[in-house]
């Protein structure tokens, strides 16, 4: 342990052979190893002992992460994801499993800067480009919510990365210019590392306010002061227009939902929020609307990051996850019953709720009574092809 700590991971991993040979039974030890292996880039040996930590211990939620790990780095989406998923059973609320998750099923599908070696990946070496760690980070501390607002200083600071992930040794040095030009660049660069220095103190350190021993705990439990609105006056006159198009769309009056939605739009721009209701209400309106609700959600999923950088909270989790629903539901509409359940499990990658669980549930009963159906009757199965 004091050799892995250290980052001394060949004589670590000495260390830990030697203590299997002792004990094989014993799955922390292949779980340690599997944490060198990784550090050293050796995937396919980290995969070994991470699989072998899992089959001594299946009921341990670590083992997964190791295993999981090592996939995704092998490029093995489809293991990485069930690994993850896996553990995610036994600890739903694990932090890693959860990222492991996504990053894994962004990378099968896609998504840019997923892959490993993409510029998002987590676990190799040097700094990383996380703008899901940002936006966290953005959520708790003002002030990292502010720099995001810089356009310039976020294209630095991307570019800083972007630039020097190939060699570490270049990339402090580019680090150091960067900080002397900006002091804000290593509160955002640490921010995407997980490491917020406002909370350990430094950098102005707001956000750091240690209980005052004078003061009775009782006081402050009677204060319970709401959260603060920290919406621009932007963003609350488009909430509101966002709740008025809610009224009209229960009401069935959709081009007065529409006007109001795009109202709510054209005060922020940058919020997956105002588009998804908007396509509600087309897909109310009927299906020669479907085209144009799949083709304005997809741009948007494409400008996810985009979106949470200029609006931090914009295009979270939860948000895309409404969004990929969204355009299941479209899908499931035209009973194109595989599109529709790939959009659910996207859907559940960003945000794994009991709504979309059983939404994906019952749109498997669906297209197993339209198959029988179909058997029986093969004229309806002609007319859905028409």
């Amino acid at each position: 342990n004091a050799a892995f700590q250290a980052k001394d991971f060949p004589e670590a991993i000495k260390h830990f052979t030697e203590a299997i040979k002792h004990d094989p039974t014993d799955h922390v030890f292949f779980s340690n190893r599997s944490a060198c292996y990784a550090s050293l880039e050796k995937y396919e040996k980290a995969l070994e002992d991470g699989a072998e930590c899992v089959k001594l211990k299946p009921d341990w939620a670590k083992g997964y992460t190791r295993k999981g790990l090592a996939e995704f780095f092998l490029e093995k989406y489809d293991d990485a994801i069930d690994t993850y998923k896996a553990g995610l059973k036994l600890a739903p609320e694990d932090a890693t499993l959860k990222e492991g998750l996504k990053k894994a099923s962004d990378a099968k599908y896609g998504v840019p800067g997923a892959a490993p070696g993409g510029g998002n990946s987590g676990g190799g070496p040097g700094l990383k480009f996380d703008m899901a760690a940002l936006t966290t980070a953005a959520a708790r501390n003002p002030k990292i919510k502010e720099y995001m607002q810089d356009k310039d200083l976020m294209q630095k600071v991307q570019m800083f990365l972007q630039l020097g992930s190939g060699n570490q040794a270049m990339q402090q040095t580019m680090m150091m210019q960067l900080m002397n030009q900006d002091p804000r660049a290593l509160e955002l660069i640490m921010a995407m590392q997980g490491i917020d220095l406002g909370e350990m103190g430094g950098a102005g350190g707001e956000g750091f306010n240690p209980p005052s021993r004078k003061e009775p705990p009782k006081k402050e439990v009677k204060k319970e002061e709401p959260p603060p609105d920290n919406r621009t006056p932007e963003q609350k006159e488009a909430d509101e227009f966002k709740n008025q198009g809610n009224e009209l769309y229960k009401k069935k009056q959709f081009p007065e939902a529409l006007a109001m939605y795009d109202k709510a739009i054209e005060k922020e721009p940058n919020d997956l929020t105002y588009y998804n209701n908007k396509c509600a209400v087309w897909i109310e309106m009927g299906p020669e609307y479907y085209d144009q609700v799949l083709q304005c959600l997809q741009d948007k999923i494409d400008r996810r990051y985009e979106i949470n950088s200029a609006n931090p909270g914009g295009a979270s989790f939860e948000k895309v996850a409404k969004v990929y629903a969204r355009m299941a539901s479209v899908h499931e509409k035209r009973k194109e019953f595989d599109q529709a359940i790939e959009m659910y499990n996207k859907s559940l990658t960003e945000d794994n709720n009991r709504f979309t669980r059983n939404a994906l549930r019952e749109l498997e009963r669906n297209r197993e009574k339209f198959e029988r159906e179909a058997y029986i009757d093969p004229t309806k199965a002609e007319e859905h092809r028409e």
